[in-house]
């Protein structure tokens, strides 16, 4: 998938809990911290493709990119499931400093945005699961139905994805979620 498929697939899934807490008009920590939270999914959507010189970030961190994709392939360590789980274990565990913990968090639920909406196209991810080894390339739905990266379906799919995102953000910057949403589906 494209870096701009990523940041809308990821945000996508990052508005999530906030559409949740704003629907039952709880206020906990994430709208205080949303600005840290939300550039954590931002950098978390593209960081995964570090692994790739030709990617957004890769272009960026050229040396590094061309480092990591001799050793270890594209779609190779850096889209392990493993690498966000243990940075959202470590945050939840150690972070006493908000600022960074809701990075983390952010940057862990882009990571997995990342690894899932590569998982929608045909090549997938060989070995997500890892450290449980496998010689299979896993995706999300039967490959008859994925799409290559940069095709006009993966481009429909993300406008998709943005239409989500959209409904999203209308519901956690209004004032009356509930109200506006029984009003959508009445």
């Amino acid at each position: 998938m494209t870096y701009k498929g990523h940041l809308v697939s990821s945000l996508m899934i990052g508005f999530i809990p906030l559409v949740i807490e704003k629907s039952f008009h709880t206020h906990t920590e994430f709208l205080t911290y949303l600005e840290y939270y939300l550039a954590g999914v931002i950098f978390g959507s593209i960081f995964p493709d570090i692994d790739e010189p030709n990617s957004y970030v890769g272009r960026k961190a050229l040396i590094i990119s061309n480092i990591i994709k001799a050793i270890f392939g594209h779609r190779g360590v850096t889209h392990y499931l493993i690498i966000p789980i243990i940075i959202l274990i470590c945050a939840i565990l150690f972070l006493k400093n908000r600022q960074l913990f809701f990075i983390s968090v952010g940057f862990s639920i882009g990571y997995i945005g990342h690894i899932l909406a590569d998982m929608l196209t045909k090549g997938g991810i060989y070995n997500v699961y890892f450290p449980f080894k496998s010689d299979k390339s896993y995706r999300l739905l039967p490959k008859s139905l994925t799409f290559y990266t940069g095709s006009f379906t993966e481009y429909i799919v993300v406008f998709f994805f943005f239409l989500i995102l959209s409904t999203e953000l209308y519901f956690t910057l209004s004032q009356n979620s509930i109200q506006n949403l029984l009003i959508l589906f009445s």
